[in-house]
């Protein structure tokens, strides 16, 4: 189930918000599923589980995912259109629901309300598909249902895949160097340098400091530096011509 998603890396604003709405309260029935959750993952050879054993850390980052959820479940979740009492926080009574994908559907959104990164959702995606398929494995009652021509387990893993995707596509965009800055912020700091010259007043010396800084500014920023590659001429006819070998040479 894991294959070819990745953890990420979680930032610690979405580490802190967790903390204030998961589950605190566990009762002797959650408590219960949890050791034997515990013990199915790490248990090296086990007929009823497909892999291989995993570590104690992948463990507890899919039982803080658990709590989360069953912690939004008690207390954030909007059940207005709910039919029929709210199903118990347990595994068995929320991982194990027919309308678990939606409530993880639900989850996700209100979790992008409160701005939380989607690094940090896929990788609660990964913990809450670990979940499901232990349930389906382990709950003898389990009955496997649908919706729209998907399974709860497929549903579930669409929106894995729709948040690892956002997540790489966030990760693409993502500032590489904390001093990097991109060009439309170049064009108002040449702007900003500009004001500044043409207000400065006192010494000749501190406006040609200015002066030096707005030249060196609109060098770099009223233009964007010259790309030449093979595929494209360049500005300059001298740039980059053919070789002998037909190969171009800059």
């Amino acid at each position: 189930a894991m294959a070819g998603y990745a953890e990420f890396e979680e930032s610690e604003a979405d580490v802190a918000q967790a903390r204030t709405y998961k589950l605190m309260a566990i009762s002797k029935p959650l408590a219960a599923e949890i050791e034997a959750f515990k013990a199915r993952r790490t248990q090296v050879i086990c007929r009823h589980r497909y892999g291989r054993a995993v570590q104690s850390t992948t463990v507890d980052s899919d039982i803080g995912v658990l709590l989360r959820v069953l912690g939004w479940m008690k207390t954030h979740r909007d059940r207005r259109d709910d039919h029929g009492d709210p199903p118990p926080l347990t595994m068995k009574g929320v991982i194990g629901s027919a309308d678990f994908a939606r409530y993880v559907e639900e989850y996700v959104e209100w979790l992008q309300a409160r701005e939380v990164k989607f690094s940090s959702i896929a990788n609660y995606t990964n913990s809450l598909v670990s979940l499901l398929t232990y349930v389906m494995s382990s709950d003898e009652k389990y009955e496997v249902t649908g919706e729209s021509g998907f399974t709860i387990y497929e549903q579930l893993c669409n929106i894995r895949r729709q948040a690892h995707s956002a997540a790489q596509q966030d990760r693409m965009y993502r500032r590489r160097d904390p001093n990097w800055i991109d060009w439309p912020r170049c064009q108002e700091i040449r702007m900003d340098a500009i004001d500044k010259y043409e207000k400065a007043k006192g010494a000749p010396v501190k406006r040609m400091k200015k002066l030096r800084d707005v030249v060196l500014l609109c060098s770099l920023t009223c233009l964007p530096p010259d790309r030449a590659c093979t595929n494209t001429r360049s500005t300059s006819p001298h740039t980059i011509y053919p070789h002998i070998t037909a190969r171009h040479t800059l």
